[in-house]
């Protein structure tokens, strides 16, 4: 009886698995699929048939939940009624903020974040929240995820305090891009 012959085998193995790549490529090319996750993500996949490989990429289109994205953080210590800007604005760039905790003191103290130019957002003023109006010395906390609000390109950010003797205390992270 005589022993097969094992390299030949192996060669045509080699030879039908190259057949299969060559019908698979034909077949299926060209491939993509995208996936979107929550608006803000997005995982693209698609086949490169020059290569014979798959491609993967993940695009964040959030600058708050991108990693490669350096965030700044500004210090909120407002001590009067009225607007007072936080983060200046940059000619073409809007500012995403991320997250904010800060505390309101005072008689019946609320808080607006607005947008505007001008000195303290005093032109073309628009709101960015509702009025806030927690008790005296709550902490207020929002966003650690994606953006929570964002102001128009080339505007200031302003943190806009009510009541009476009102004051802010905490801080802002955002992006300003």
């Amino acid at each position: 009886m005589k022993r097969p012959n094992f390299r030949s085998l192996f060669r045509f193995s080699v030879f039908l698995l190259g057949i299969f790549s060559i019908l698979a490529t034909w077949w299926f090319h060209p491939a993509t699929a995208q996936i979107n996750r929550n608006a803000d993500q997005v995982l693209s996949a698609s086949f490169d048939s020059t290569n014979s490989a798959v491609k993967v990429s993940f695009t964040t289109i959030d600058p708050c939940l991108a990693p490669n994205v350096a965030k700044s953080n500004q210090a909120i210590s407002v001590a009067a009624a009225g607007a007072a800007q936080l983060v200046a604005l940059a000619s073409s760039q809007s500012i995403y903020a991320c997250s904010a905790a800060f505390t309101l003191a005072g008689t019946a103290p609320t808080a607006i974040f607005q947008y505007g130019t001008g000195t303290n957002c005093a032109t073309g003023t628009t709101n960015l929240t509702g009025t806030m109006a927690p008790t005296s010395g709550t902490e207020l906390a929002m966003g650690w995820g994606g953006t929570v609000f964002k102001s128009a390109a080339s505007n200031a950010l302003c943190i806009n305090l009510g009541g009476t003797s009102p004051s802010a205390q905490g801080v802002l992270t955002y992006v300003q891009q």
